[in-house]
This record gives structure tokens, sequence and C-alpha cells, in this order.
């Protein structure tokens, strides 16, 4: 759990860490820089011309991809200082990566037992004004903006997020999920999978998928939909 900070930056941390005990969610500004955030989203701009790379989402009006290799990196990175905000260990479970487009809309929803502690970073984005990202948490419902390299961190499974409808051209969101080392989701670390990193479907499964099912994170039911 040790985070190299600066002392400011160490007093943000411990701050956001008091809110999110008391809250279920707290705000970093600034978790990746604006340089880190333009490559992350380029990138995943970049593999829209790979065929197949990303899943088609048309009930979110959105594209997906679970696992992404540069977000599995993502989801190693933030570990440490998630784990110092959420106030203890956590262990890692998966990555998702999203392109919302045009009129994309996320219902309110409740995240499975994978996203016990959340983050939603925003990478980059192509609209004319802030998309919010909602969030219900001591009884009121909060509009969140997060700029590029912001992020959200959230008890994901206790409290309801969703997104109203999208009015830009294209918003890039990265995901991560953990679950505590001492919770009640530990069986669910890394997802079901042998470890973090790029995965197959094709090759690979996950402890808990169903014989013939796809190995891909849910994305459309109101108890597993990625904010």
């Amino acid at each position: 759990m040790n985070v190299q900070t600066s002392p400011g930056e160490s007093a943000v941390l411990d701050q956001c860490g008091r809110y999110f005990q008391l809250h279920g969610y707290g705000v970093l500004r600034g978790a990746l820089s604006a340089a880190e955030a333009e490559l992350c989203a380029n990138y995943a701009l970049m593999q829209t011309s790979v065929e197949g790379y990303f899943k088609p989402e048309p009930s979110l009006g959105s594209q997906g991809r679970y696992a992404d290799t540069l977000t599995e990196c993502l989801l190693l990175k933030m570990h440490p200082l998630i784990e110092r905000v959420a106030g203890g260990a956590l262990f890692p479970c998966y990555s998702y990566l999203r392109i919302y487009h045009n009129g994309a809309e996320l219902r309110k929803h409740l995240d499975r037992p994978s996203c016990e502690i959340s983050a939603s970073m925003t990478l980059g984005m192509d609209a004319p004004r802030s998309w919010p990202l909602q969030i219900e948490a001591d009884g009121k419902a909060l509009a969140l903006q997060l700029g590029a390299g912001d992020m959200l961190l959230y008890r994901g499974a206790e409290l309801p997020h969703w997104r109203e409808s999208f009015e830009g051209r294209l918003w890039v969101q990265v995901f991560l999920h953990y679950v505590r080392a001492d919770g009640p989701h530990v069986d669910f670390r890394y997802d079901g999978r042998e470890g973090i990193g790029p995965f197959d479907p094709q090759r690979q499964t996950r402890r808990f998928d169903k014989p013939g099912a796809p190995a891909e994170a849910p994305t459309a039911s109101t108890s597993s939909a990625e904010a």
C-alpha cells in the first residue's frame, strides 16, 4: 500500500479516503496527467480500426473491451492509490475500456460482486459540454463532472449509478474494479481468471462462467452495467 506522493498529494488522498469512508465515494482530480489521459484515449480510438477488437453494445450506444492490455496495466498502476483511499488491502479484479457514442445512455444500476470497489476514469472526449456521471449516495442524486484524467472511486455494488443521454460525438472511459482482500467477495479476485492481463475468451475461461457462455463482462443488465 505504499504510494509515493508529495505532501500535498498525500493530504488530498487522505481527504478523499476520509470522504470515501463516510459517503462511499470520492473524486480524485488528475489521477492521470493530461498527457497520460490523452495517450490512453488515442490508443482506444486507434483500436476501433481493428475489426472485432471492441464488442458492440447497442443497448448502451457504446462499444467496449474487457481486460484490454493497457487498461489492465492501469488496473495495477492505480491499485496502491485506490487501496489507500478505500482504507485497506484490495485484490484487483478486471478493467473495462469503453467508448460511448452520441445518444448513449446508461440506466440506473448496481454492479456485480467483482466491482465491490470501483473506479471510473475519463480518458478523453469530443463533446460540447461535460457529461456527468450520476450517483446516488446519502439519499441524494449527485451529478459528478469528470474531466480527462479525473477518477471517481465508489462502492459499485452498493451505490446506484447511471448516465443520462450523451449529446457529444464520443466519450472514452475506463473502469477499474477491485474487491477487499478480507471481504465477502474475495473469491471474485481477478474476476475468476488465473491472473491479471489480457483475456481471450476463445482460449481462456473464468471459473464462474457457465459452459458455452461468452467470457465477457456483462454490460446491459441493471445489476452489472459499467458506468
